[in-house]
């Protein structure tokens, strides 16, 4: 559970380059971290912190925005 919120104090700047880098939806640049944390977060959990669980990391990418059809775990992050 606390993973989801891992890279929410992270720099703005720092964010914009993990958007950036990885081919996240552009789009996001446009808000802060209240939404940008989340989608960052699962790209370090994975690449940073080998998290490989799909679905533990979609839970953090989508916590601050939803999406369609989210799982149970998602909705529960």
């Amino acid at each position: 559970g606390v993973l989801h919120d891992f890279s929410k104090y992270d720099d703005l700047g720092y964010m914009y380059q993990i958007v950036g880098q990885h081919n996240l939806d552009p789009d996001l640049l446009s808000y802060g971290s209240e939404i940008l944390h989340g989608p960052v977060c699962a790209v370090i959990m994975k690449e940073k912190y080998g998290i490989t669980d799909e679905e533990v990391l979609a839970a953090i990418h989508y916590h601050t925005t939803g999406r369609a059809q989210m799982t149970k775990t998602e909705k529960l992050v």
